[in-house]
């Protein structure tokens, strides 16, 4: 296996200072774990299907060396992408795809997949096709981009590498083994190309068996699926974020949801807490929630950490764990969190023992 070069993803800067991105979940197999949530450890994530360690090599192929080309030197400093949107490489030439929720809020949901004939899966939800023909073989960092951006199935030459917020709108949580709707290796992960930004030598990957994603060193042997948009969603507005410090919000203008600017000050809590909190809180007239896994994901900015948010739009944002109000399929006890001290999640909360801040939605 030829090793891993250059970094050959490039994210743009911020977005009118304000830049976000989509997480469908993340483990703290990065720098995530010195800074967990105060609480009784829960399951060991490293030693279950979604370890970093990828797939079984007996259950796919090794990458054949000539795939393992210096993808880096591809990157044009001349394509200048939106920021939240990362630079990929495509048959055709490098390409900006987003590496926020573009296309909006996503079904509680997914929204099955279909299949064309020709092999390529088709989402509605995110007007993206899916290949999977390139999940057989096992792959580092720098040979999964270069594999997608060689191809042409379908007689397209746009297909790419997904992003981290491409790749996690596959995950489906109401599933395990795989939490997707997609028929994939029920144990592998899958990589992106969003690298880490407080590790260069890492990437982010999704392990399918719960919707994880992690922090994988970039030689790390894994699989690939390869993505295209069929159709590209443009933000009706400039800037992302639309804060009222009069009422203490923030409107998320790509997903439509209104965000409480600064959290709950108590400190950390337990689950039950964060959702009676929630539903009780009084500003800007109340109707408020805990927000599920893939909403509070999509505030995570992967471009900057410590804390992994915006400073401007999410004031006082703690490096640490928030509750989402998304079980953990695995066992009734858990609940999944985002951690936001560089922007992983996990789902060993637990809902008596574990403590977490807390942000309400609407």
């Amino acid at each position: 296996m030829a090793a891993a070069g250059k970094v050959a993803a490039k994210r743009s800067g911020s977005w009118l200072a304000v830049a976000v991105l989509l997480g469908c979940s993340a483990s703290a197999a990065g720098p995530d774990s010195a800074a967990g949530p105060d609480s009784v450890a829960g399951p060991d994530s490293a030693a279950g299907p979604d370890s970093v360690a990828g797939p079984d090599s007996s259950a796919a192929d090794q990458a054949p060396d000539q795939v393992a080309v210096d993808a880096a030197s591809d990157v044009s400093s001349a394509l200048q992408c939106k920021p939240g949107w990362l630079q990929v490489l495509s048959q055709q030439g490098p390409l900006c795809a987003p590496d926020v929720p573009a296309w909006g809020a996503l079904p509680a949901m997914a929204t099955p997949v279909q299949a064309a004939a020709d092999g390529v899966y088709s989402d509605p939800r995110t007007q993206r096709q899916w290949l999977l023909k390139t999940a057989t073989v096992l792959y580092n960092w720098q040979q999964a981009q270069a594999a997608c951006a060689a191809e042409q199935s379908a007689g397209q030459s746009d297909w790419h590498l997904p992003t981290a917020a491409e790749l996690q709108t596959l995950c489906n949580f109401k599933y395990m083994l795989p939490a997707s709707d997609l028929p994939l290796a029920p144990t592998a992960w899958y990589w992106s190309a969003s690298p880490v930004a407080s590790a260069p030598d890492k990437a982010w990957g999704v392990a399918m068996a719960s919707g994880m994603a992690t922090q994988v060193p970039a030689t790390t042997p894994g699989l690939a699926l390869c993505v295209r948009a069929v159709a590209e969603q443009v933000p009706a507005k400039t800037a992302r974020f639309e804060s009222d410090a009069k009422h203490e919000t923030v409107l998320d203008h790509l997903t439509g949801l209104t965000w409480q600017r600064q959290g709950d000050a108590s400190g950390l809590q337990p689950f039950a807490y964060a959702q009676s909190y929630c539903e009780k809180l009084p500003l800007a007239g109340g109707g408020w929630r805990t927000p599920s896994l893939q909403e509070l994901a999509g505030l995570v900015d992967r471009s900057t950490a410590q804390p992994a948010a915006d400073a401007v739009a999410l004031p006082g944002t703690k490096a640490a764990p928030y509750w989402t109000n998304t079980a953990y399929k695995g066992a009734a006890i858990y609940a999944w969190y985002v951690e936001f001290f560089a922007g992983s999640s996990s789902f060993d909360g637990d809902q008596t023992y574990t403590y977490a801040w807390v942000r309400c939605v609407r």
